[in-house]
C-alpha cells in the first residue's frame, strides 16, 4: 500500500473509532447517552418514514424543496449508522477498493 493509501486509510480509521466512541452502548446502562440520541435523530431525519410525508402543500402538490430538505436528514443518518454498522476490516477493504477503482 503506498502513503496515500495508508494515510487516507488512517483518516477515515480515525473518523471511524470517533463515531465508535460517540455512539457505543455503555454496559449497564438501560440505554446509552449514544443510542438515545440515535433514536432522537432516527425520528428527526425520517429513517423510518417515507420522506414525502408531510410535504403536501394547502393546494395538494408535494413541495420538492421540503422533500429535498427530508432526504437530506435521512442521508445523514443513514450515514451515521452506516458507519456504526462497518467493521474495522470491512473500512479497510472499502478504502483499499476506492485506490483500486481511481488507480491512485
Amino acid at each position: 500500500m503506498i502513503r496515500d493509501q495508508e494515510q487516507a486509510l488512517e483518516e477515515k480509521l480515525e473518523l471511524w473509532r470517533a463515531y465508535q466512541a460517540v455512539f457505543a452502548e455503555v454496559p449497564g446502562q438501560a440505554r446509552s447517552t449514544g443510542k438515545l440520541v440515535l433514536e432522537d435523530l432516527a425520528r428527526f431525519c425520517h429513517f423510518k418514514s417515507s420522506t414525502m410525508a408531510g410535504t403536501m402543500d394547502d393546494a395538494g402538490r408535494y413541495d420538492p424543496l421540503q422533500m429535498a430538505e427530508l432526504e437530506g436528514r435521512r442521508q445523514v443518518y443513514l450515514r451515521i449508522v452506516g458507519l456504526l454498522e462497518t467493521t474495522d476490516s470491512e473500512l479497510r477493504d472499502l478504502v483499499v477498493g476506492e485506490f483500486e477503482q481511481t488507480g491512485d
